[in-house]
């Protein structure tokens, strides 16, 4: 049976990296892309592309994640046709750079198997790149072609939690109390302000008192 829509191969994924015991999330940014997985080991990291055939495209893409994360994997759909020089070629250049192959099936069950080439570990990774968060477990499926958790989203949901512990919080406060993704406080405070005004971060509102400027949830008075 083939599969519909990356989607599908990404449930797929996620239930054979689970079942090896790794902690995995979806649709994550790094660095303005999004990888369709990234899987959580200790200290480890393991950023798999979820692709319907292993082209030129996918095999991109995995190039960009390697010096990022400590192991890099395509995952495709199993194919009847596994000896045909295209599909040689295309492993050797995998192996060559350390990339992983994990082919998948539906009727079959994820397992060891499905992991035709083992990922090269990078030991020097820049993991730092990359920053996850709770909500991008079940937000969005592996291979969605649209719709991830982005960082202005975690700003305005850490803004939305702390208001609703702090109501009349100031807006220096405000900052200085979240883990933004603003490059500077400076630009935290006019985004903020200017996003918080013009309703864009949903669930708060913002009154001048003074010379400070407050915030409250919408339900408060």
């Amino acid at each position: 049976m083939k599969f519909d829509a990356e989607t599908e191969l990404g449930k797929q994924a996620v239930a054979l990296l689970t079942g090896l015991g790794w902690d995995v999330y979806q649709e994550v940014e790094i660095r303005g892309q999004v990888a369709d997985v990234v899987a959580v080991m200790g200290n480890l990291r393991w950023i798999v592309e979820c692709k319907l055939s292993l082209s030129l495209a996918v095999m991109g893409q995995a190039l960009e994640w390697l010096p990022i994360a400590h192991y890099v994997s395509v995952a495709i759909p199993c194919t009847k046709q596994r000896n045909t020089k295209a599909r040689t070629a295309a492993i050797s250049f995998l192996r060559w750079k350390g990339i992983g192959l994990i082919e998948l099936s539906k009727t079959r069950r994820s397992g060891l198997r499905s992991i035709t080439v083992e990922p090269r570990l990078n030991r020097k990774a820049h993991t730092d790149f990359i920053k996850l968060n709770e909500r991008q477990k079940t937000y969005a499926d592996a291979g969605s072609p649209n719709g991830h958790w982005t960082p202005f989203q975690e700003t305005c949901d850490q803004v939305r939690r702390l208001v609703a512990q702090r109501p009349g919080i100031i807006l220096k406060e405000l900052i200085d109390k979240i883990s933004h993704h603003y490059q500077s406080k400076s630009t935290a405070r006019a985004c903020i302000s200017r996003y918080a005004k013009a309703g864009i971060i949903k669930g708060i509102r913002c009154e001048r008192d003074g010379g400070s400027l407050r915030f409250y949830t919408e339900e408060t008075k």
